[in-house]
């Protein structure tokens, strides 16, 4: 069992003004095999209500933030920092995914925001635009995949070891640092780690002992009323003053006398399980980055389960470890399911015999030659006469041969014919779906297959194949011709095609069975008239009738004496004209005086009117 061992850090921000633990290698497994399910559903669920009510429910985003923080200690301790709004980037990448809009157009579309929940999203996007904070959903997400491919580029394999661990991981961080470099990022931009005394961390006087803090506080109280400002300096570049902060602050705090027994036993009671060092980290990946050099360093490494397959913790010693010892379904840990189980041995291999010698050959009898002496009366002297009877026939048994069956071998199929298959498959797979359906056309492709194939193997010969392209030529014309006139082939070929291979045994035997003549009668082209004279078309009783436009006469214009020309004369302001409404007259009253002044009041005088008037 691997005891890992612990670092203190803080983050960037100092939220939390605490110092936070992390198991070294057991936070790396932890982010790496977290699943993010829950958070993203009750964010989405937090996105959901928001936009029926027009507000952020806290209840539901506190509880997915609470979720995610699960995933890694820095989360954790930047819940309320960098990470309190990590609920709502969720949001805004679930609304741009699911939307298919980017950022700016959702920015737009919140621009005139009439509820909470709308200028909530303006404000965050506003914050990604001017560079003052970043979408840290999808850099969890993000870093995640960082960090099992890191694990898989370092650990994955057999025959590891604790140097080619290492060399592993520093060929993995020198690509990183190749990669930011050309894209030009700047130093002081990168994840960065800095190293402290407990007591000298930026948040130490209020990460430590609050006791000891408020004891030395009071003896330096006097002076420190009369300390200055100098948190407007960080506007300025803060790297070249840091010896001109270092030394105003000490001037305040110079000629103080050593504690007395009692208070140092005190802050020493207090101060016994601080740690040596603390880590002040800038960002999620420097941290992690910091766990792999401290995981080298102290000999811890990873290996994966050949049960679970997942990775577990070893040291340096444990390399041949196979089995971890995590507990599955079965109730046992994969190290005592794999001893429960029974070693499988191989039976030892059989040692070659080799086959007996034939056979030796029987001898052959062959019968002596008999000389006799010649007859004075018949040969002439001193002449030998010799005679060789023929040998008799002799029956050996035959010489026992063994048989060694041979393995048939095909020829090669020339460049110049490969070429052309793969011209000719080219040519097809163009017009698929076009002059030929893809199912014949994943027909005609397994038949060329299996036609190379039987000629690399023996059991065809190269003519066979030369037909089939012949063949498939013819084929080829057709589909172009069909892809032209917008049609496809019949599929009666195809079948002919078809019963051919299971006629000859899925064309692994093909004998000397010849291919069906494949031919598809093109339609008749349009009907041309054969006379090229056209004058017919314009003929005098096929011209359109229109009706003949002829053009208004022009005005008359009469010359009118000016003697007939009267001229206006206004008429005389007598008695108002009478008025009508239809038969009847209507006259305005006399006028009358009321309150010593005149006055005309609408009292109208009805009189019936003639009809001949």
């Amino acid at each position: 069992m691997v005891k890992p061992s612990n670092l203190y850090f803080t983050d960037r921000t100092n939220s939390g003004n605490a110092f936070f633990k992390l198991e070294v290698g057991r936070s790396l497994l932890q982010f790496s095999e977290f699943d993010f399910t829950f958070f993203w559903e009750t964010a989405i669920e937090a996105g959901r209500q928001a936009k029926r009510t027009g507000t952020l429910p806290k209840a539901t985003m506190d509880s997915a933030r609470a979720a995610i923080s699960k995933a890694h200690p820095f989360i954790y301790a930047g819940r309320d920092g960098d990470f309190s709004d990590i609920v709502l980037d969720c949001i805004i990448e679930y609304i741009c995914r699911s939307e298919r809009l980017s950022e700016d157009e959702l920015w737009m579309r919140c621009i005139s925001s009439r509820i909470p929940y709308e200028a909530a999203l303006f404000e965050r996007i506003s914050k990604y635009k001017t560079f003052r904070g970043a979408n840290e959903w999808t850099i969890v997400s993000g870093l995640q995949k960082y960090v099992k491919d890191k694990i898989n580029f370092i650990y994955e394999g057999e025959q590891q070891t604790s140097l080619k661990c290492l060399t592993l991981k520093q060929y993995f961080d020198l690509a990183y640092s190749i990669a930011s470099n050309e894209c030009a990022i700047p130093g002081n931009a990168l994840p960065s780690i800095k190293v402290y005394n407990p007591c000298l961390a930026p948040s130490a006087a209020f990460a430590v002992s609050s006791s000891a803090a408020k004891s030395i506080y009071k003896r330096l109280e006097e002076q420190l009323y009369t300390v200055p400002d100098l948190s407007d300096n960080d506007r300025v570049n803060t790297e070249l003053l840091e010896d001109k902060f270092a030394v105003t602050a000490y001037s305040y705090m110079m000629g103080m006398s050593r504690p007395q027994e009692p208070e140092e036993e005190l802050f020493v009671k207090n101060l016994e399980n601080l740690p040596e060092k603390v880590y002040v980290v800038s960002s999620l990946k420097a941290l992690i980055d910091l766990e792999f050099d401290i995981m080298s360093e102290t000999g811890v490494h990873l290996k994966k389960c050949e049960n679970c397959g997942r990775y577990f913790l070893i040291t340096a010693t444990e390399f041949g470890e196979k089995y971890c010892d995590r507990i599955n379904s079965s109730g046992l840990t994969c190290k005592a399911l794999a001893a429960r189980m029974p070693k499988l041995t191989m039976p030892p291999e059989p040692e070659p015999v080799a086959p007996p010698p034939p056979p030796e050959p029987e001898p052959v009898y062959v019968p002596p030659t008999v000389e006799y002496e010649p007859d004075e009366l018949d040969e002439p002297e001193n002449v030998p006469f010799v005679t060789n009877s023929p040998p008799p026939k002799t029956f050996a048994e035959p010489v026992r041969e063994y048989y060694t069956p041979k393995i048939a071998v095909g020829a090669e199929i020339p460049d110049n014919i490969e070429k052309h298959c793969i011209a000719l498959y080219n040519s097809i797979y163009k017009r698929a779906d076009k002059g030929i359906s893809e199912n014949d056309f994943r027909d005609w492709s397994s038949y060329l297959s299996n036609m190379k194939r039987n000629v690399k193997t023996g059991e065809g010969t190269l003519d066979q194949l030369l037909v089939f392209l012949a063949y498939s030529d013819k084929l080829a014309d057709d589909i172009k011709r069909a892809a032209r006139q917008k049609r496809f082939i019949p599929r009666e070929p195809i079948e002919r095609l078809r019963d051919f291979a299971r006629a000859t045994d899925n064309m692994h035997s093909i004998g000397n069975v010849k291919f069906p003549e494949y031919s598809i009668t093109p339609p008749p082209p349009p009907a041309t008239p054969t006379d090229k004279d056209y004058s017919n078309y314009f003929a005098e009783d096929r011209t359109p009738a229109f009706k003949t436009y002829t053009p208004p006469p022009p005005p008359v214009i009469r010359n009118i004496p000016e003697e007939a020309v009267q001229q206006f004369a206004p008429a005389s302001f007598g008695e108002p004209p009478q008025k009508s409404f239809g038969n009847v007259k209507i006259k305005d009253s006399e006028p009358v005086e009321i309150d010593g002044r005149k006055a005309t009041l609408a009292n109208p005088v009805w009189e019936r009117v003639k009809r001949e008037e």
